[in-house]
């Protein structure tokens, strides 16, 4: 008796280990809530990016039109057609967000004009903090079906979500992360429909990579193409009903893109194309050595940044025991990253980091997972997998100063401008951040030496101008015209 009872009573490791999975699973969601609310802009930079998307958000809340005014929100990304400015971004995200926007706009009466931070805010933290906490919530549970100890699956699932470009970009408006949130649900929706073999799944896997399509053009393009082999079942009657249902949700969701384009400028080409607008489509082979090397491990590096993510190299390149899902995710991925690699040339432009890979980052963390967590069981490799994911953690926070800063755009930074110079867009952020906090600390004085007081004080200029940060423009100004002084 006295045994049924101490079993009554004292938790067995089962019970154990589900309540650390619920208090690491609920902690980690309130860590990145409260992040999201300190953290969320409240105004949009002058790199153009956020504003050209929030004047569409405008215009459709309160004009009921796409056509954009400049009144509220400037920005260069924009296309002149048929005597109206519009943005020239693909216009479904803006028209949700609009949409959503509408409802304090029709009830309230706000408007972005009287209530311009509050409601720049809401959408940042609603919707792309939210995207954040949907992304971790997802990737936490299906990693723990993966071999491993709850606390390193619990860390790669954190550091995806806290430790990443996700979590720097989670503050802003962006069209990365919500197309990093549906190459994750097209990679689960790709699992069940294989492993459960289920038209329905295929279905859902299809439209997920539909709507990426919507987002992002050349990640669902690649990831709709590389989940095709994976649902080709060998059976005769489901070979034929899940690449269809599969096939049938894709292109319904991509017929989001053109139809909303169509519905707001009177064509299915999107105006980056079919006008004037900034993008320009450039080849990386002339420097591809350089560029390559920046973008993967240099300044702006996706694994200099997230050295976590390093154990994605074996299963990108070597897919010998890989599944189906893993392999239709691996060479999604990997093309993701060559399309990028050759068909841009300009560093993302004013950005953190190579921005063009944040919609890759839960594939390679879900590869990375699947190679390390087998073999990181002892206290020595997992504090390793701790360090690595700390120096992302502090790459991830860093950034999320400002996603949109001001850095190298390859061509676009010709010998002599103070973009040429500062080409680390975590050192950048990192100097505009600890000026801004202790302009007199020892991090300052460091990063000041490291690049001269001129290119530090000259960068300062360019980098709280375009955040319009009028306070510390003017402390760099006189800080400028004390340097001249001295010179003199």
């Amino acid at each position: 008796m006295a045994e049924q009872g101490c079993g009554r009573i004292c938790p067995t490791p089962a019970d154990r280990r589900r309540r650390w999975k619920w208090c690491l699973l609920y902690g980690s969601m309130l860590v990145l809530l409260l992040f999201g609310l300190l953290q969320a802009k409240t105004d949009v930079t002058l790199a153009g990016n956020e504003a050209t998307r929030f004047a569409t958000i405008r215009a459709v809340a309160e004009q009921n039109t796409f056509a954009i005014d400049g009144k509220v929100f400037r920005s260069v990304d924009r296309v002149v057609r048929d005597g109206k400015v519009y943005s020239d971004k693909p216009p479904l995200l803006p028209l949700l967000l609009g949409g959503a926007c509408k409802i304090p706009v029709v009830l309230f009466g706000w408007s972005f004009e009287k209530q311009y931070g509050l409601l720049i805010y809401l959408v940042n933290f609603l919707f792309f903090t939210g995207i954040n906490l949907a992304i971790f919530l997802l990737f936490f549970r299906r990693i723990l079906r993966l071999r491993g100890t709850l606390y390193a699956k619990w860390l790669f699932a954190f550091s995806l979500c806290a430790g990443s470009w996700l979590l720097s970009y989670s503050v802003t408006l962006n069209n990365h992360t919500p197309a990093a949130l549906l190459l994750l649900l097209w990679f689960l929706g790709l699992e069940k429909a294989c492993r459960e073999r289920s038209a329905g799944y295929a279905l859902g896997a299809g439209v997920a990579a539909g709507l990426a399509f919507a987002m992002e053009v050349p990640v669902g393009v690649i990831i709709g193409l590389a989940g095709l082999p994976a649902v080709w079942q060998s059976n005769d009657e489901m070979r034929r009903r899940m690449p269809l249902a599969y096939c049938l949700g894709g292109a319904g969701a991509a017929a989001l893109f053109p139809g909303v384009n169509y519905l707001a400028y009177g064509t299915v080409v999107p105006l980056y194309l079919a006008g004037a607008g900034t993008y320009q489509p450039g080849s990386a082979f002339h420097f591809q050595g350089v560029y390559w090397w920046e973008t993967l491990f240099g300044r702006r590096g996706l694994f200099s940044y997230q050295p976590l993510v390093l154990g994605a190299l074996p299963p990108l390149l070597w897919w010998k025991g890989l599944k189906r899902p893993d392999k239709a995710l691996a060479g999604g991925c990997g093309a993701i990253m060559i399309f990028y690699l050759v068909f841009t040339n300009e560093y993302g432009g004013w950005a953190y980091g190579f921005r063009y890979l944040v919609a890759v980052l839960p594939g390679l963390w879900f590869l990375a997972a699947r190679r390390w967590l087998p073999v990181c069981r002892g206290i020595g490799r997992q504090a390793l997998l701790t360090v690595l994911a700390g120096v992302g953690g502090l790459t991830a926070v860093v950034g999320s100063y400002n996603p949109f800063c001001s850095g190298y755009e390859g061509y676009r930074s010709p010998p002599g401008t103070i973009d040429h110079e500062v080409r680390n867009s975590f050192a950048a952020n990192l100097l505009a951040a600890s000026f801004e906090q202790d302009p007199e600390g020892g991090l300052t004085r460091l990063l000041f030496r490291f690049y001269g007081e001129p290119v530090a004080l000259r960068y300062l200029y360019e980098a709280y101008t375009n955040t319009k940060n009028i306070e510390m423009l003017a402390m760099v100004h006189d800080r400028l015209q004390d340097l001249y002084e001295r010179k003199e």
